[in-house]
């Protein structure tokens, strides 16, 4: 287990015959281990300084944030794989997110695979603020290293030997984990630890950052949709008093509807109860020409006026025994809609309709508007 630079220098008489040769032995191990030291420490510094620099430059994106840190930290950590997981308020499980070095035919079952937060080690890990080592090889370590069975760890992936659950944590409690899988038995110094938790760290404040963002945009388009709801409504107040033409109004109404809802399709219909149907008074984006007629028979809007309730259809294609004017609907390649009554003096004197061409289109916000 040494390492020599090796010299030798030919011995030859007066006349040039070779005699012998001399070769000088030098031990260079101790030198070529601290240079193969130093090129690993080169090589994870480089990968940390990358690691710092994602976390600054992708601050507003989460999922090219994590998509980096996978491939960098797998490389500072020398690990063989790398997982992420992230928390996810609304379902409050820790979401499987990203992964490096995983086997092709696992990253479906790794994407379907929630971590469980009640697990010990993971509750561990979010409690101490600390990178947590579990091994399935036995107990090692000055208490940085749990023994626990595979089946605990990671039901659908077993080939591995150690695993370290790297927590990120945000002011608010935990954002996810980063877990550093390896296939042999592992060591971990003081050092490595550092470095675990360095990321930890970076990696923490990076993503609450990205949360933040992401948030304070959400709730800037939903303010910025509610004052153009209400500056829309205000202009169809407008309408309504500056005249008293029912057409100019209903004209107005359904042309205004697009700039709140993602509508391809907006008609108000009156009801003529004499001959049992529907009015087409205003609006755009149907072939039927205004004053056209359609029975009460030959469409599903009539539940509206049976019921009194909206009509909320993600895609007309899935429903069953379609009527003739929901026929004609799909045939020009609408799919969704939303009806809703307008009431007069307590009776429904017509409904309110929009559609798209778009399956899903509409979400119950687009209802509450209309």
């Amino acid at each position: 287990n040494k390492i020599f630079k090796v010299r030798f220098y030919p011995i030859r008489d007066v006349e040039g015959k070779f005699l012998y040769s001399v070769h000088i032995m030098e031990d260079i191990t101790e030198v070529k281990r601290t240079l193969e030291k130093l090129r690993q420490e080169m090589e994870i510094t480089t990968n940390l300084l990358t690691i710092a620099e994602i976390t600054t430059s992708h601050t507003i994106d989460i999922n090219k944030l994590m998509e980096q840190v996978m491939q960098y930290g797998s490389k500072a950590v020398e690990c063989d794989i790398c997982l992420s997981y992230l928390w996810n308020k609304e379902m409050k499980i820790l979401q499987p997110d990203h992964c490096h070095g995983l086997p092709p035919g696992l990253i479906p079952v790794f994407h379907t695979q929630s971590l469980d937060e009640q697990t010990e080690f993971v509750k561990r890990a979010i409690e101490g603020k600390k990178p947590v080592v579990i091994s399935v090889a036995g107990l090692r370590g000055e208490g940085l290293r749990t023994e626990v069975p595979q089946s605990r760890i990671f039901s659908w992936f077993s080939d591995f030997n150690t695993a370290v659950l790297i927590p990120l944590i945000g002011r608010e409690g935990c954002l996810g984990f980063v877990i550093a899988i390896f296939k042999h038995p592992m060591e971990f110094t003081e050092k490595d630890m550092r470095i675990m938790s360095g990321i930890s760290n970076q990696v923490s404040i990076a993503l609450e950052q990205a949360r933040l963002y992401k948030e304070s945009i959400d709730k800037t388009m939903e303010l910025s949709h509610k004052i153009e709801t209400i500056q829309v409504m205000h202009e169809i107040d407008r309408s309504i008093l500056s005249t008293l033409e029912t057409q100019e109004i209903l004209e107005t109404i359904t042309s205004m509807v697009t700039r709140l809802i993602p509508a391809e399709r907006v008609t108000v219909v009156l009801i003529d109860r004499e001959r049992g149907g529907f009015v087409y008074k205003a609006g755009f984006g149907v072939k039927l020409a205004k004053g056209a007629f359609v029975s009460f028979r030959d469409t599903s809007a009539t539940e509206v006026i049976q019921s009194g309730m909206p009509q909320f259809i993600s895609d007309i294609a899935l429903e069953k025994d379609r009527l003739p004017l929901e026929m004609a609907l799909l045939d020009e390649g609408y799919h969704a809609h939303i009806r809703v009554a307008l009431t007069s003096e307590g009776e429904i004197a017509g409904l309110f309709n929009v559609g798209s061409k778009k399956v899903d289109a509409f979400v119950p916000e687009h209802l509450a508007v209309l």
